[in-house]
């Protein structure tokens, strides 16, 4: 469990470094195609089409999501991230956590980054 909240928090600090834009095209590729596909799947087009009428009142269609996605530019993942790493930290366990990090060792990695673990 503490090697993948490492692994996240690292990723979490590398986009504080800035998004290649070969990366984030990739990203948008990637995040469109499984969109699409999970689409194509009854029963996850029929709980996104009840969770679109409950909460925006209508259906989106695919091509705003699309256009939504192309529209993401590598400044507002690095602002995102920055938003997301400037609180403090709160870490949540479900099930055995006793061999899950402390609280305050997470808290010391977001403020010196993950070469602390």
């Amino acid at each position: 469990i503490n090697d993948v909240l490492v692994i996240i928090l690292d990723q979490f600090f590398k986009l504080l470094e800035g998004v290649e834009k070969e990366e984030l095209e990739r990203a948008k590729i990637q995040l469109k195609s499984q969109m699409m596909m999970n689409l194509e799947v009854r029963p996850v087009m029929f709980e996104d089409l009840s969770r679109q009428v409950i909460g925006h009142g209508y259906r989106r269609k695919p091509q705003e999501y699309m256009e939504k996605i192309d529209s993401v530019t590598a400044e507002e993942i690095v602002r995102i991230a920055e938003r997301m790493l400037s609180g403090r930290p709160l870490l949540v366990g479900y099930g055995d956590i006793g061999k899950l990090a402390k609280s305050s060792v997470v808290f010391m990695v977001c403020i010196g980054g993950c070469d602390m673990i």
